[in-house]
């Protein structure tokens, strides 16, 4: 079979189970809090830009959206992105029957078809990145042939541009288009204005970003850098969670493809390797080292210096090793992981029958669904609280998570705020402080929520304001109760 119909079977099994996902669960953690984004508009964010915020915001209508009508619309933007591989790639001049290897490499990796299920920065990220990568290694082609790449340095700006304003790793790739063009091709003389002032556009697409920097005291910088990184250093410990976060995000035998393919990239001059190569390192020093060196660091961190590994194995200078038995493995390993957390995720196979071993709360396919139950007891206690006592309840809760979770499926207008608010609090503060602060709860009838996670009962100073449990609500799966959420009335 040609890795076309590969890549075309692959993408429609794929999308099945995204779209009867989408009919079963809910929001993932960091997906409630980019949902609850809609709410509160900025240019930026703590943990982001506020792109991914307004993109929630245009899918609800200006409110948060329903986990099914946002999936639906995240399941068709991750089955496009292999595509939008293979497109990069034919830009770079990938042969028609090669192309489709650089979406092959992508879905073979369950970072890609697991993890931009969700609506994240990193699904506005990566069609981005891949779709800038090839659209500037075109114009640096073009420009090396004495052609005009402006039509294809601007569609790069652009989409660079926006990459960025989706994450903050997106800056990356406009500098490594900047460190593209200090290499000049040899054989004949060839301008830097037509590619060099296309990168304007994708300044200025991205300086939303900047200036929300600059009108909120470099909020993202300092919460990314600073606030949360006190036990930050180089270590052991740092390095194998970055190892082993790719072996288990990418499956072993991609990561071991990408590394292979890593080594050939670096020993190229032709123009598209050599795009690749300089796009690879500028995105994959600094984020290393950023992993490396925090403790709270995430493995999908490094996705973006990995994306141009896929176009680059579809190229035709690429050797053909591993050779097609090995790619046919990786892709098998690779798919197989992805179906597994799929039925995990859909089924209630590992509370039934793993006994002993399975815990609960360390099972984020709970967090998908206990919130879809707490929804419907939430809002009936909203009325009742706005019906007894007039003003919109303030919802408190001890996390930035179960606060995202019960703004992102509670109601629209939900206000919520978090323990870490209040000073001396020993979390560092989070968006719902700047959102909520805790000078407006003492005017407010309270609601506390949480879930088994963290603890249940209310703080003590809101127990003497005569808070009640007045609702517990379970979740079962495979006929045990896997977490539960209380909900808690101060009257």
């Amino acid at each position: 079979m040609t890795p076309l119909r590969w890549l075309a079977l692959l993408s429609c099994g794929f999308l099945a189970l995204r779209l009867l996902a989408a009919t079963q669960v809910g929001f993932g953690d960091a997906e409630a809090l980019y949902v609850a984004y809609a709410l509160h508009p900025r240019l930026v964010h703590q943990d982001h830009p506020g792109l991914v915020g307004a993109v929630a915001w245009l899918v609800g209508a200006g409110a948060p959206p329903t986990p099914l009508a946002l999936h639906l619309l995240t399941s068709l933007a991750a089955t496009a992105i292999p595509w939008a591989a293979a497109l990069a790639a034919r830009w770079l001049g990938a042969p028609r029957d090669r192309a489709p290897l650089a979406g092959l490499a992508l879905l073979a990796a369950p970072q890609i078809t697991i993890g931009l299920f969700a609506l994240t920065p990193d699904l506005l990220l990566a069609p981005c990145w891949l779709l800038a990568s090839g659209a500037w290694g075109r114009a640096l082609i073009l420009r090396a042939q004495g052609l005009s790449p402006l039509r294809w340095a601007l569609l790069a700006s652009a989409l660079a541009g926006l990459a960025a304003a989706s994450k903050v790793s997106g800056f990356l790739l406009l500098l490594a288009m900047a460190l593209s063009l200090a290499a000049p091709p040899r054989d004949r003389p060839a301008p830097l204005s037509p590619v060099l002032a296309p990168l304007a556009l994708g300044a200025l697409l991205a300086s939303p970003v900047l200036l929300g920097e600059l009108l909120y005291g470099f909020s993202m910088l300092r919460h990314r850098l600073v606030s949360t990184q006190q036990q930050a250093g180089f270590s052991l410990r740092n390095a194998g969670a970055l190892v082993g976060g790719q072996l288990a995000y990418l499956s072993p035998l991609v990561f071991l493809g990408a590394l292979g393919t890593a080594g050939w990239l670096r020993k190229q001059t032709a123009v598209p390797p050599r795009w690749l190569w300089i796009l690879t390192c500028t995105a994959g020093l600094p984020l290393a080292t950023l992993c490396l060196w925090s403790r709270v660091a995430e493995p999908h961190w490094l996705a973006p210096a990995l994306l141009p590994l896929a176009l680059a194995a579809a190229l035709p200078q690429a050797p053909d090793s591993p050779g097609p038995r090995l790619r046919r493995w990786a892709l098998g390993l690779g798919a197989a992981l992805s179906t597994l957390v799929f039925a995990w995720t859909l089924t209630d196979l590992a509370p039934r029958h793993l006994g002993p071993l399975y815990e609960g709360r360390y099972d984020l396919a709970n967090d998908l669904k206990l919130w879809q139950k707490v929804a419907p007891r939430l809002q009936q206690l909203r009325l009742r609280a706005r019906l007894e006592r007039g003003p919109e309840p303030l919802l408190l809760t001890p996390h930035w998570i179960v606060a995202a979770q019960a703004t992102a499926t509670g109601a629209p207008g939900l206000r919520a705020s978090t323990l870490a608010c209040l000073p001396g609090a020993a979390d560092p503060p989070d968006d719902f402080c700047s959102w909520e602060p805790p000078s407006g709860w003492p005017s407010a009838p309270l609601l506390w929520v949480s879930d088994d996670r963290f603890e249940l009962k209310p703080p003590p100073w809101l127990q003497e304001r005569g808070a009640e449990r007045v609702e517990r609500v379970e979740l079962v799966r495979g006929g045990r109760v896997v977490r539960a959420a209380e909900l808690w009335w101060a009257r």
